[in-house]
């Protein structure tokens, strides 16, 4: 897509170069000035397909390719988690690659600068947890053709299962390696904490 300025400043050079090679008329006569077409219209970003785009490379985990479809001072908001800047971005998709996670669009809708999804998760996490699929409703807002906010709403019903399958972990871990338990509460989203994780996880699976 052109961006509108570079559309204006070229709109503006051929105004200069027409009017550079309009022949001479006779001094009798007067100089008609010829009309010139006004630049093309700017398209509007499809925002649809900038969302799906952006969920493909989170499902194949280009982390290289993802920071790109967000603008610098981006958030993510998972009911109380609440992630901002490309930095933190880019560690959550690098737990996410570690994690396995495989997000697919149900359903979506554009809403003026808003896409609205319903989307389906899996992961190694709910995979251990006994987990077969987290549903949620997922808000994507846009500034400038970028994402400036993804919002992830799920259900009451979602965030009790989860609770009722990570507590007997959590009380788990806690007691046998508080040291590791203590780092995955404070140690934030990042490829490292995904790991321990799922280390933890594999040892309760295997031992309880």
């Amino acid at each position: 897509m052109r961006h509108p300025f570079l559309t204006a400043a070229l709109g503006a050079l051929c105004v200069g170069l027409t009017g550079a090679a309009l022949p001479a008329r006779a001094a009798s006569g007067p100089v008609q000035e010829q009309e010139q077409a006004p630049p093309p219209a700017t398209a509007a970003p499809d925002l649809a397909k900038i969302t799906r785009d952006c969920f493909q490379a989170m499902k194949k985990h280009e982390t290289d390719k993802l920071p790109a479809f967000f603008t610098d001072d981006a958030v993510f908001e998972a009911d109380e988690v609440r992630i901002g800047g490309k930095d933190a971005l880019r560690d959550l998709f690098e737990f996410d690659a570690v994690n396995q996670s495989q997000i697919d669009i149900l359903d979506l809708k554009v809403e003026e600068t808003t896409v609205v999804l319903r989307t389906s998760e899996v992961n190694e996490t709910f995979r251990l947890l006994g987990i077969q699929a987290d549903f949620a409703k997922t808000t994507v807002s846009f500034r400038d053709a970028r994402i400036e906010r993804i919002k992830v709403e799920t259900t009451p019903e979602a965030q009790e299962l989860f609770m009722d399958k990570f507590e007997p972990f959590s009380t788990w871990v806690g007691e046998r390696h508080p040291e590791e338990f203590n780092r995955l509460l404070t140690g934030g989203y990042s490829a490292e904490s995904a790991k321990l994780l799922l280390a933890l996880l594999r040892e309760w699976r295997e031992k309880s």
